[in-house]
């Protein structure tokens, strides 16, 4: 009556076992291992298919959410393109009306002798249109007595003032605009500069005697009584 090991019913369960690990080389506790290894592999397996079918439902996820914005993309230019044809739109019925009047006038001009009431007409019609532009965002550009500056003016001469501290723009040659703060045509100007010694030269008094007097003549009367003298002497 030895151990359960050694008896016949254990003999007879393990037989199997053994005769099948020992028919692929591996011992019963390499056998165990590799069942072991087999679970994890299945799990592994089961794991990843898992996660596969998730990447698929995020990818699929992804296309859709990728169409909808490029459908809420075309939509939104759509949207924009419709805004901004409804403002080019509103700009030109304006224009519009204004070029009605300015018809109008050229048409007044040639049968009425009444110039001063006719230029009346188009003042009232060029503010229509400032005020139309205005309402657009574009704004003229305030340049005669201001000081030079180039982002707002555009040079075409220069005028060397002595009594000039700073580049000043003493006269516009065409106005210009900015739409909402932006530039989108300069003045072009004429600016003052500060003369230097050579481009004027200063008339300081000059002392002289004249009929045994003491007296201050300018550079002017100094020139001109040289002149005189030339001339007697001649």
């Amino acid at each position: 009556m030895g151990g359960d090991d050694d008896s016949p019913s254990s003999s007879a369960t393990k037989g199997p076992e053994r005769r099948i690990s020992s028919e692929l080389g591996q011992s019963p506790e390499e056998s165990d291992e590799s069942r072991k290894l087999a679970e994890e592999l299945s799990k592994v397996k089961a794991a990843l298919s898992e996660e596969h079918d998730k990447a698929e439902d995020y990818l699929n996820k992804l296309r859709y959410l990728q169409a909808d914005f490029e459908n809420y993309r075309k939509r939104a230019q759509r949207e924009m393109d419709e805004v901004t044809m409804i403002g080019q739109e509103r700009m030109i019925l304006g224009l519009l009306g204004i070029l009605d009047e300015l018809e109008l006038a050229v048409r007044a001009g040639d049968r009425t002798e009444n110039k001063q009431a006719l230029m009346e007409g188009v003042k009232v019609t060029l503010r229509k249109l400032f005020d139309l532009l205005r309402n657009e965002g574009v704004v003229m550009i305030e340049a005669t007595g201001k000081p030079f500056d180039p982002e707002l003016h555009e040079v075409v001469s220069t005028i060397p003032r002595k009594d000039c501290q700073r580049p000043l723009v003493v006269e516009e040659v065409r106005k210009g605009f900015t739409m909402k703060g932006k530039v989108i045509r300069p003045s072009v100007v004429i600016v003052a500069t500060p003369a230097s010694p050579l481009q004027v030269r200063e008339e300081k008094p000059t002392p002289m005697t004249v009929s045994g007097e003491a007296r201050t003549l300018s550079i002017k009367e100094k020139e001109k009584r040289s002149s005189e003298r030339k001339g007697e002497v001649e």
